[in-house]
């Protein structure tokens, strides 16, 4: 190797002094710096990481899902937790061998309390039966208002979990109101009765919200024969109150159109869904109707009832079924879908001026609701886990494009960190005064200097001869 390809070979680190003669020239600082290789490879073993952790199954969880969800429609209280674990490659079979054997024992004891429960209702839907034969058949008049095969028609059959909204008797209720003005319904009213009935399903306790969306005014023009243009009556701001009943589901009010909008509310006064719920309004009668307003519902009328555009109820003949809520002629039933919440208008077009009493629910349905049994399960609760295994990292495959670039930008960062300063002294040499420094480009500086330094070497041989 020659000299001159060795001073060559000397790298001009941006920032270095250079002395050519007696003239320091400082190399340009880079435009840009390279990227630092440390973020980027950090954020690659992570995302890598990432995808290298991958979901696998345990052959018996969808039985174990399924066996939960039977028992919980069953009325059963069933809670459970839900979990994550990562394991390594190795140590996969032994994790899904455990979580299989664990959710095995979870399903067995699930079938014994499911059997068990199934017993319980085949027998609660039978006293059910029974409770219903006191519902359909009128106290006074002492014959069936329905037969029962309607009755089982109108709730599909399953008196199993059919929930009579109807207050329970000889329990007390409690009631709370929350009232604009003393002595008036306004819009935007409401009141909540507590401890109302029990859920079929479940046996607890069920609340009942009712708030005031909409009144219109009175009129009896047309209506008696036909009953409409009833929802197209005006609005009015109020209409006068009698009483809230608070021995039963009841209120007593002026002449109007009053919408309620019903919420089925749990022990914590928060919305609970029924999942067949039985809706039976008494004592329509005296040119009165009823029309639920935002379901698609079942229903069986009383004999003196009839349907017009869309109401049921009693329209021209008078007709008063005293003593209230007792004639069975006069209830109307509806089979609620599944819910937590229905909405119903009851109309008026009486020319009465003796005001409306009307209910859900009162006390003349003389249900009472039979005992169920309800398995308590006594296991813990069921913990189910999401089961992940960490596959080993793949070789890399970087290109060799790609290499050559990382190791471009690690020569440039360790050319940085060097200090060097050369020195290149010629007496043949002479220097313009007017050489600039702060050179834009580095190759320029060290071009410069190794030119310079040739002659030097050079002059050296010459002086030599």
């Amino acid at each position: 190797m020659n000299k001159i390809t060795k001073y060559l070979e000397a790298p001009v680190v941006a920032g270095a002094l250079l002395t050519i003669g007696n003239v320091a020239i400082k190399a340009a600082e880079p435009t840009t710096q390279p990227e630092p290789i440390t973020q980027t490879t950090q954020t690659t073993e992570t995302a890598n990481q990432n995808e290298n952790i991958q979901p696998v199954e345990v052959d018996n969880r969808s039985e174990l899902d399924a066996k939960i969800k039977e028992a919980q429609d069953l009325g059963i209280d069933i809670q459970t937790i839900n979990n994550q674990q990562t394991v390594n490659q190795q140590d996969l079979p032994k994790a899904q061998q455990e979580l299989h054997d664990y959710y095995q024992s979870q399903i067995d004891a699930l079938n014994q309390v499911i059997e068990q429960q199934k017993q319980y209702n085949d027998e609660y839907a039978k006293e059910q039966e029974k409770a219903f034969a006191t519902v359909i058949q009128d106290p006074i008049y002492k014959q069936d208002e329905w037969s029962m095969d309607q009755l089982k028609d109108l709730v599909g059959g399953d008196f199993n979990k059919v929930t009579v909204i109807s207050k329970r008797p000889k329990e007390a209720l409690q009631l709370e109101t929350h009232l604009a003005e003393n002595g008036y319904l306004h819009k935007g009213d409401y009141w909540i009765y507590r401890n109302v009935f029990l859920d079929s399903k479940t046996s607890n306790p069920i609340g009942m919200r009712f708030d005031v969306i909409k009144i219109q005014q009175n009129t009896t023009t047309g209506a008696k024969e036909t009953g409409e243009n009833l929802d197209a009556l005006p609005e009015t701001d109020k209409t006068r109150l009698s009483f809230i009943d608070n021995n039963q589901v009841a209120l007593w009010y002026d002449n109007a159109q009053l919408t309620l909008k019903v919420t089925f509310l749990d022990t914590d006064d928060n919305p609970i869904v029924l999942e067949k719920p039985l809706v039976i309004i008494t004592d329509v009668d005296d040119n009165q109707a009823i029309k639920i307003r935002d379901l698609d519902v079942k229903y069986l009328k009383g004999s003196t009832l009839v349907e017009k555009n869309g109401l049921v109820g009693n329209f021209g003949a008078y007709h008063d079924s005293s003593p209230d809520g007792v004639h069975r002629d006069a209830w109307i039933m509806y089979a609620l879908p599944a819910t937590d919440h229905f909405t119903y208008t009851f109309y008026s077009f009486s020319s009465s001026f003796g005001g409306v009493y009307q209910g859900v629910g009162s006390e003349t349905i003389s249900y009472t609701r039979p005992n169920k049994s309800i398995v308590q399960w006594d296991g813990q609760n069921i913990q189910l886990t999401d089961l992940f295994v960490l596959q080993p990292e793949q070789p890399n495959t970087s290109t060799k494009e790609e290499d050559a670039i990382i190791a471009s930008q690690q020569s440039q960062i360790q050319n940085q960190s060097m200090q060097t300063n050369i020195t290149t002294t010629s007496a043949n040499v002479q220097t313009s005064s007017n050489v600039s420094t702060g050179v834009s480009l580095p190759w320029m500086s060290s071009l410069f200097g190794c030119i310079v330094s040739s002659l030097g070497l050079v002059s050296i041989k010459k002086r030599k001869k």
